[in-house]
């Protein structure tokens, strides 16, 4: 199939506002070359193989603790290249059995009057995908309309952002804040269930009182971060950002409509 159509579809919306832009860049970077190395093999891919052939251990660990790649049985599961490879399985057997009909109708032709027609030389594999690009993209817009209105939970993303404490975006905060107040924290654990559960249960709050939204969780997340590093260091100048962030998080809906 590789050698058939040796692309996938990335969808920039899909990455911008999916979970994986909450991770650091090397992670990014593990898990693209995690999907090239996925497709190439058609999906037949194990967790074993991948530590071996990236040797970026650490990374694959959170790519899976996050949910961004699943395991298995061992065999590593990407939800939106699977989809993909069952489309371009479907069109492979589908042109397999045009091909073998038209295949059918040249031999009676042939016989019928002597005369041999040369086959259709243009190719047509990747037809299908152009033909069902109008289709894939309304079934996204349809994915987003249902997210758009997320409104965040705090529970939920104190939960999911705790799992994180090694992100080179919480480090920075974490040292910057030990510069502003020596010993405030002395370890990154005790920063996270302090200052930055704080910062997250206000964030949550304000969202609630304010009615604001955002497209997605993944797009809470990042505003957050971006808030957070305005709450560690004063509160008047988190709620500013707030501010600044829910007119930008109102216009990205207000596209997607």
């Amino acid at each position: 199939m590789a050698k058939e159509i040796p692309f996938f579809k990335f969808f920039v919306g899909e990455w911008a506002n999916g979970d994986i832009t909450a991770e650091n860049y090397k992670t990014q970077g593990v898990f693209i070359n995690i999907c090239s190395i996925y497709w190439t093999k058609e999906g037949k891919v194990s967790e074993v193989f991948l530590k071996k052939k990236l040797k970026a251990n650490k990374e694959i660990s959170i790519l899976i603790e996050s949910g961004i790649i699943k395991v298995e049985n061992g065999n590593v599961l990407i939800s939106f290249l699977d989809e993909q490879l069952s489309e371009c399985e479907g069109i492979r057997v589908k042109n397999s059995a045009a091909g073998k009909e038209s295949a059918r109708k040249r031999a009676l032709n042939k016989r019928s009057t002597g005369v041999q027609h040369k086959p259709n030389e243009t190719p047509t594999k990747s037809q299908p995908l152009r033909e069902d690009k109008d289709k894939i993209r309304e079934e996204k817009k349809r994915e987003e309309f249902k997210e758009q209105n997320y409104k965040p939970d705090f529970n939920k993303l104190f939960s999911k952002i705790k799992n994180r404490i090694h992100q080179d975006w919480i480090m920075e905060s974490f040292e910057a804040r030990k510069k502003q107040k020596a010993g405030a924290e002395k370890t990154v654990q005790e920063f996270m269930d302090g200052t930055m559960k704080m910062s997250i249960y206000e964030f949550c709050k304000s969202s609630e009182v304010y009615g604001i939204k955002f497209v997605n969780e993944s797009g809470a997340i990042k505003y957050w971060k971006l808030a957070s590093k305005g709450y560690i260091s004063d509160v008047d100048v988190w709620r500013k950002k707030l501010k600044a962030i829910t007119k930008r998080s109102e216009e990205q809906i207000a596209r997607l409509n």
